[in-house]
């Protein structure tokens, strides 16, 4: 049988302002529209990630990101391929996504070897994901977890064009957990990408100076928050609620601009 081709993800991303956190939340959970989409009641999505890379980090220098998801009690695996800024703010890229089996994982590992990945290890355990990208040489570069608030926007014609994502995303950073919030816009399907786009212009001009648009992936802000961490203590990246503190996301957000980091 073919193997399935990978999907194209179109999104975008905004920062909450840790000052203004609390009103800015409450006021996106309030809403009922935005840019003319109606807003669907939130539903509440509990994700765990896990990314990997070779020892030698090929694939960051390829620009991909290899991830296991654990949401809903499922396990998935996905590769997501380079970033590319598109209209309105929003980044598209590939993303191969599957639930976790053993021929699945090998689908996505036979896309990344088209970019030089290769599999020291060859045994695939079906319910043991993380101990089989381990076995198969693998190392964890980070791990993370979501609380995700679900909106979908739908369209005048009744169609589920984009969901608005209210993610409080939190990095395991050592014994310490740094927590920053982000809205996150995606689109549906590629009648969804305008939607994308009026979205993240509209919570911008609605809330300004509370929202801030993020061009960076999850896993780039972590990686230099890991770095940022690293430099200044962990004690001092987060307040006493556990939430990263304005000082901590302003280094973060100079050392992603000067690497130009998605």
């Amino acid at each position: 049988m073919a193997q399935r081709r990978p999907t194209r993800e179109t999104e975008a991303t905004l920062l909450v302002v840790p000052e203004h956190r609390r009103s800015t939340l409450a006021h996106v959970a309030g809403l009922t529209s935005v840019a003319g989409y109606r807003l669907g009641r939130s539903t509440a999505v509990r994700i765990e990630d896990t990314y990997f890379d070779t020892p030698d980090g090929v694939l960051r220098r390829a620009r991909l990101a290899l991830r296991l998801r654990k949401v809903d009690g499922r396990t998935l695996v996905a590769l997501k391929g380079q970033p590319v800024k598109v209209r309105g703010g929003a980044v598209r890229r590939l993303e191969m996504e599957r639930p976790w089996s053993t021929r699945s994982a090998k689908e996505v590992l036979a896309a990344a070897s088209r970019y030089g990945v290769s599999r020291p290890g060859r045994r695939f355990l079906a319910g043991r994901p993380q101990q089989t990208m381990t076995g198969l040489g693998f190392a964890v570069i980070q791990r993370r977890g979501t609380l995700r608030l679900v909106r979908e926007m739908v369209a005048r014609s009744g169609e589920v064009v984009a969901e608005l994502d209210i993610d409080a995303v939190t990095y395991r950073l050592g014994s310490v957990r740094a927590r920053l919030h982000e809205l996150e816009i995606e689109a549906h399907s590629r009648s969804g990408e305008g939607a994308v786009a009026a979205a993240g212009t509209a919570l911008l001009r609605m809330l300004p100076r509370r929202l801030e648009r993020w061009p960076h992936s999850k896993l780039a802000t972590g990686r230099v928050l890991q770095l940022v961490a690293e430099t200044d203590g962990t004690a001092r990246i987060v307040d006493k609620a556990g939430n990263l503190t304005a000082e901590t996301l302003g280094r973060v957000r100079a050392r992603l601009t000067r690497r130009g980091t998605t």
